[in-house]
């Protein structure tokens, strides 16, 4: 699996993926779990149905489909079991590691959207996914911690959605808002600066205000590379998907399941990214409460 720099490995977590492969009905040509495994595995690392998946194991280009399908949706049955924050006796090692990336205190994560292309969707439909490039997508947010770790992904919201309303709909939201999780996130212009989500400062006009950005976005980008390492790692990402809409949202999340297990096996990072097209993002502007919060985490920290 050179072409997507990524080997499963272990052998629990080798019969965890292949425990939810299933074989076809009976009375069909039964593909071995390990086969719809490695059909999977060659599809997301290539993006490529037909040559490099089902032609190196004899299988049509329709079966192949449906295998990619079905692996998808076990591994995306996981997710709660490899994507998540760490837990409440970790956030402080955690918080030093940011820390260490760029003297940003008090930060647990990154969060940004990246946008993964589709093909053109049926005309009923078809405009909530242009995005503000103009082409079909899905907006996938993610949220990473300082060793490019995955803690959240939500891979459901058609490529117009802006990022700050994906937030505002997702669980991370709800357990910063309800304090389940205590900590900064650290996000670009197109969220809401508020006592957890800390933004830039977009025009600085002070020493301060300038370390705290250099400081910010040098912190942040980390789910930069985030997100080149799981498209250079996960070629089907960084291309335009042919899959069926339905099944879109679980390769994707399966992707990140996989690569959480890289990153927690040490398994070497692709040497070249392949660094995300920027869609323009909907600035938000600077609400009262939040400059005042982030001013005085500027005098504290940054003067």
């Amino acid at each position: 699996m050179k072409a997507g720099h990524f080997c499963p490995r272990g052998g629990q977590r080798d019969a965890q993926l292949e425990s939810g492969t299933v074989p076809p009905k009976a009375g069909r040509m039964v593909t071995l779990p390990i086969i719809q495994l490695l059909v999977a595995m060659r599809f997301y690392a290539t993006g490529n149905f037909q040559i490099d998946c089902g032609d190196r194991h004899k299988l049509s280009q329709a079966v192949a489909c449906k295998i990619i399908a079905r692996v998808s949706r076990a591994l995306a049955l996981h997710v709660g079991q490899y994507v998540k924050f760490p837990p409440v006796n970790e956030l402080a090692a955690n918080k030093r590691k940011m820390f260490q990336i760029a003297g940003f205190p008090g930060a647990i994560g990154a969060i940004d959207c990246t946008h993964i292309s589709k093909k053109n969707p049926d005309r009923e439909r078809g405009e909530v996914f242009r995005n503000r490039k103009g082409n079909f997508s899905i907006n996938v947010q993610l949220v990473c911690g300082p060793q490019m770790e995955i803690y959240d992904v939500v891979a459901r919201w058609p490529g117009s959605v802006h990022d700050s309303r994906i937030f505002a709909n997702s669980r991370c939201y709800m357990m910063f808002e309800e304090g389940t999780i205590s900590g900064i996130l650290l996000g670009d212009s197109g969220y809401a600066q508020t006592s957890y989500m800390y933004t830039p400062v977009i025009n600085p006009r002070t020493q301060p205000e300038e370390r705290y950005n250099r400081a910010h976005i040098s912190t942040r980008n980390i789910i930069e590379r985030v997100n080149g390492v799981l498209k250079r790692r996960f070629a089907c990402l960084s291309r335009t998907l042919q899959n069926r809409l339905h099944n879109i949202p679980n390769i994707i999340v399966a992707c990140v399941v996989l690569h959480n297990i890289s990153i927690t096996t040490n398994q070497e990072l692709p040497s070249e990214l392949i660094m995300a097209e920027e869609i323009p993002v909907a600035v938000i502007p600077d609400n009262e409460r939040g400059s005042l919060i982030r001013a005085a985490f500027i005098g504290r920290h940054f003067t």
